[in-house]
């Protein structure tokens, strides 16, 4: 078996993640928000039958909550995000994993059914995406590496999802779309028994 999911963090320092929500609810709560969505990240990758990598913006943290035993650890490339994925998709084909998967750390209503979805898809397409409410994807997939899929994009726009189809289309990639989900980017989009859970006060 070689599959692979990557998954994309942001160190967990005020300032660096979690800025739009940090504007709604501020820094020390979007840091308790953030914290619980990469724990739950962990959790959910973990039962996916595939080798693992998470991959951090700025610097590995040995006391974090990825069990070293599951998953391999690494500091993205430099360069912009699509460089970055890039980066983290040849590494991936040059150590011959034959379908990659790779995700944020943003989606509380990303399970680990629809990773596993996306890798049965991709016996059959050349990409999967998983498209956000705002236009972006919370998940992209591929057997290898399309480095044109990344280029031109403004990132962290509402143009992400609909442009890297347009560009899948050109270069004739069969796509698989998985159902949309939400990104966590301000306190609106965090479900009420969550903001409970972890007793966030906004308003």
């Amino acid at each position: 078996m070689r599959n692979l999911v990557i998954v994309f963090a942001k160190n967990p320092v005020p300032g660096k993640a979690k800025t739009r929500l940090s504007k709604d609810i501020g820094q020390g709560q979007a840091m308790v928000v953030y914290r619980d969505l990469l724990r739950y990240t962990s959790a959910l990758v973990e039962k996916v039958n595939a080798h693992r990598w998470v991959s951090y913006a700025d610097f590995l943290n040995p006391c974090d909550m990825w069990p070293a035993d599951k998953f391999q650890k690494s500091v993205q490339s430099s360069g912009n995000l699509g460089d970055r994925m890039v980066s983290a998709f040849q590494k991936a084909h040059a150590e011959r994993f034959e379908s990659m998967v790779l995700i944020g750390t943003d989606a509380y209503d990303l399970n680990t059914e629809d990773i596993e979805q996306a890798f049965q898809a991709l016996k059959s397409n050349d990409l999967v995406l998983g498209p956000t409410h705002d236009g972006g994807y919370y998940l992209i997939g591929m057997n290898r590496p399309w480095p044109e899929l990344f280029e031109g994009i403004e990132w962290s726009t509402d143009s992400v999802f609909s442009t890297t189809l347009e560009k899948a289309r050109k270069s004739k990639l069969s796509t698989f779309i998985l159902p949309k989900k939400s990104d966590i980017d301000h306190v609106e989009d965090i479900p009420q028994s969550k903001l409970e859970e972890l007793e966030i006060h906004h308003g």
